[in-house]
């Protein structure tokens, strides 16, 4: 009997995991808006005429545990929570910066509880169960001071500097000169990033996810038409001498993947199969946009694509043409979508206005506290 309590003793206890984070937001603003001459955080403005960038539904999007995005939009000048479920070891938050051409990110893991207060609208994180340097936390705003004095980059200004330099005339020509001070950029975030590792500021995997991140970032630039112009030009002219270097994932780690952003950026960005825009004219408005039923037919068809970066992307793709083509086509791929989108848990699919989204049968939605 003594050996036996004395056996038992030795034990320790299980703990169990609890596979939920909590985020916590206070005092969030009700609108988040910026003035677009407004060039850096927390300027003040005499004027405040002018346009200005809204963001109605600005929120937190992740990736929740049956691959769906959700945005939680907490209510605003109070304190509000919610409780997510989480089956992986880290969950990735994203909102919107205007000076910015990346959204803020914060990486945290499984079982963290996150506090976001809002500085000039911006939201800064703070975890409260462990401890963690808060420039790996919150680098997003660490990079935008550091790199940037706190003002548009030179990534963003690539995109909007139409809007911000007030110059239409010269604007390709612009978006080239930012492009080439967004690749200086680059290398000097590179250098930032490194000295971070180095002196054990960040770990390796925020380490790893940050330079991912700045690399696809880099990605896109080249996909502006003005800066594929350029490059091809100049490539030409340079003849063998310069090589466009191209950054891509290992596709068969998409499943663990697919919590970043930014990698589910790069799946849309390799599913868009170089389509040439539809232009779309309506006396003096119009928009540009691709036939997504041919992305949608070709994403069905890439073998590249594993069920779950087809899932997301065949759902993607369905809703360009649920906002640009006409009820027949709505009802056609609804139908290919309903043959060729599995979760294998029992889930059924509600059509909507403009799109279609995912009604999970037997699982426990976020509870908003």
């Amino acid at each position: 009997m003594f050996s036996c309590k004395d056996e038992h003793s030795n034990i320790e206890p299980k703990v169990e995991k609890s596979n939920t984070i909590v985020l916590i937001s206070i005092n969030a603003p009700k609108k988040y808006s910026h003035l677009i001459k407004q060039d850096s955080i927390g300027k003040t403005l005499k004027d405040s005429l002018g346009p200005k960038a809204f963001y109605a539904k600005n929120g937190f999007t992740y990736l929740d545990y049956m691959n769906n995005e959700q945005t939680w939009l907490p209510k605003p000048n109070v304190r509000d929570t919610i409780v997510i479920e989480c089956y992986s070891e880290y969950l990735e938050f994203t909102t919107n910066n205007f000076f910015t051409s990346m959204p803020d990110t914060f990486l945290v893991k499984n079982g963290d509880t996150v506090v976001f207060n809002y500085t000039d609208n911006i939201p800064k994180a703070k975890i409260t169960n462990r401890n963690v340097n808060d420039d790996e936390l919150n680098y997003n705003s660490y990079r935008l001071k550091k790199l940037f004095n706190n003002k548009y980059t030179s990534h963003h200004l690539i995109f909007t500097s139409v809007f911000i330099d007030n110059n239409l005339k010269n604007h390709e020509q612009n978006s080239i000169d930012y492009y080439n001070k967004a690749q200086i950029d680059y290398n000097r975030e590179v250098i930032l990033l490194d000295s971070l590792f180095n002196s054990n500021t960040i770990t390796e995997t925020n380490y790893n996810y940050r330079k991912d991140a700045l690399n696809m970032l880099m990605e896109k630039h080249k996909k502006l038409k003005t800066i594929t112009k350029w490059l091809k030009q100049n490539n030409t002219l340079r003849g063998k001498e310069i090589i466009e270097q191209k950054f891509g994932f290992d596709l068969a780690k998409t499943d663990s993947l697919m919590t970043f952003s930014f990698f589910r950026d790069y799946l849309k960005n390799i599913s868009q199969y170089n389509l040439e825009f539809i232009k779309e004219n309506n006396v003096n408005s119009g928009g540009f946009y691709i036939d997504s039923r041919i992305r949608f037919d070709s994403i069905l068809n890439d073998q590249r694509f594993n069920q779950s970066a087809k899932n997301y992307l065949l759902f993607d793709a369905y809703n360009g043409i649920g906002q640009n083509f006409r009820m027949k086509d709505k009802e056609k791929y609804f139908k290919k979508l309903q043959l060729n989108t599995t979760k294998g848990n029992g889930s059924i699919l509600i059509f909507g206005q403009v799109g279609v989204s995912l009604v999970e049968k037997q699982c426990l939605n976020p509870k908003s506290l």
